[in-house]
């Protein structure tokens, strides 16, 4: 019984046989068949079907107000189960998609959570994950659209370079090496410690990190969220010769925190690539939806993010420099010197479907679709 997993040792979420696939099929047509599909995945995966419960618990109550019946409860359950292992629908997308509203070919319109590892494969060459996911290879090869200083402290072998980088700098923002999602990002302030000393044992408290010099944004985006950077992503597809703008999305900070990524309270709304006009309203990892931001108040829908031109002109520059790949997610900020990389993201999340509800499915697979025919002819 061959059981399917997603790159990066993600957890085997699918047992790939023939009769998984008939009854999968089979719960296609209507609840029955779903009975008997989420049946054969408790039995014949019960630890991982034990353990998905408390997490679908999780989430109904926080994406269900008001709480649900027994009968609502066992319904919920049985069609996010069927949902994860048919579409690969993670529990929270299941409410962010709108799945409960969607008949089958609605909910495979989505690229979902298990599913996008392998279009990423198919896009990216695998030997290159290192040069994003290694925060100082990343800068080496990208430094010059960073237009900042960055520096890996290790150990205390590293103290004469942090000396030199705070006497520089004497704010920064301190990131966790190999953290994602925002999680233990942190601005430290010389003048909050007694030398350089303690400012230096409290960077090695936090592990192998990085140090960057704090980012200054324009005033129109400081003013949406001024405790963070309020950045666009903007994935690029190079597809054809071509660099296709894919799904972009602003993603605004939220409640007092220096980031604005959506696992750490951020809001992110639709972009349109055209324009670079928000869209949409915002929205944050919750399915919480704002008219205007909660902190600030300005209307987020309608929002025009200023030099949208110039910063289609430096994904288009970036989507070119590393042989290979053919899609990342670019995430930019905006200086009084222009656009600059924050970092580039090859596997991230398509939240952009979270905001439109609107799944982006088939319009990645033809451009996939175009990369692969190059390959084959080359």
């Amino acid at each position: 019984m061959k059981k399917v997993k997603s790159n990066d040792g993600i957890a085997a979420w699918k047992i790939d046989n023939g009769l998984e696939r008939f009854l999968g099929k089979c719960a296609d047509r209507g609840e029955f068949g779903k009975r008997l599909y989420v049946g054969f995945y408790r039995l014949f995966d019960a630890e991982y079907y034990k353990k998905g419960l408390k997490f679908i618990d999780r989430n109904i109550e926080a994406f269900v107000p008001g709480g649900v019946t027994e009968k609502q409860h066992k319904q919920y359950v049985r069609d996010m189960v069927y949902s994860l292992h048919r579409f690969g629908c993670m529990f929270d997308e299941y409410f962010m998609f709108r799945y409960p509203v969607l008949n089958t070919k609605g909910r495979e319109a989505f690229i979902t959570d298990k599913k996008r590892w392998d279009y990423y494969a198919r896009m990216n060459r695998d030997e290159n994950k290192i040069l994003f996911n290694d925060k100082e290879k990343a800068y080496e090869l990208f430094g010059k659209y960073y237009h900042r200083e960055l520096i890996k402290i290790t150990g205390e072998g590293d103290k004469e370079l942090f000396s030199a980088f705070a006497a520089r700098h004497t704010r920064f923002i301190v990131k966790p090496y190999d953290g994602s999602g925002g999680k233990g990002i942190a601005i430290l302030d010389s003048a909050d410690f007694s030398d350089t000393d303690a400012l230096f044992a409290e960077v090695l408290s936090r592990g192998t990190t990085v140090c960057e010099e704090l980012i200054k944004e324009v005033p129109e985006l400081q003013a949406l969220h001024p405790s963070s950077i309020n950045t666009v992503r903007v994935p690029t597809v190079l597809a054809g010769g071509e660099v296709h703008i894919f799904c972009p999305f602003m993603r605004i900070g939220k409640g007092g925190s220096v980031v604005d990524n959506a696992a750490s309270g951020g809001v992110f709304a639709a972009v349109d690539p055209d324009t670079g006009i928000v869209t949409s309203r915002g929205i944050d990892e919750h399915g919480h939806e704002f008219l205007v931001h909660p902190d600030t108040g300005f209307v987020i829908p309608g929002f025009r993010i200023p030099r949208w031109d110039e910063a289609v002109a430096l994904v288009n520059e970036l989507a070119r420099v590393v042989e290979g790949n053919h899609y990342c997610g670019w995430d930019l900020a905006l200086t009084e010197d222009g656009w600059i990389m924050v970092e580039g993201n090859p596997r991230g999340q398509l939240v952009e479907q979270y905001v439109t509800h609107n799944g982006c499915r088939e319009e990645l697979e033809k451009l996939i679709g175009i990369i692969e025919k190059e390959n084959t002819e080359a």
